[in-house]
């Protein structure tokens, strides 16, 4: 499409994936589903490594995330 990439795409693939897992699992039932999202702990995704509960439906802590710079053409964790 000749445009630039955004990250809206990694979003959907994650949502995507979260919702096949469960209708894998538990089938297609709403509540079995939204009980299935909302206990799924360490689900590696394209945004981080997502754990849900009832209370945190973002699955994404503050600690999931590190600040990466680029040192001599690598990604480095900042420190």
């Amino acid at each position: 499409y000749e445009e630039d990439v955004s990250t809206f795409g990694g979003h959907a693939w994650d949502g995507l994936q979260l919702i096949i897992a469960a209708l894998r699992e538990v089938g297609p039932d709403r509540e079995k589903i939204r009980n299935y999202i909302e206990n799924t702990k360490n689900f590696v995704g394209t945004g981080g490594i997502f754990n849900f509960s009832p209370e945190d439906h973002s699955g994404l802590t503050k600690d999931a995330f590190e600040m990466l710079i680029v040192k001599n053409e690598k990604f480095v964790v900042l420190e």
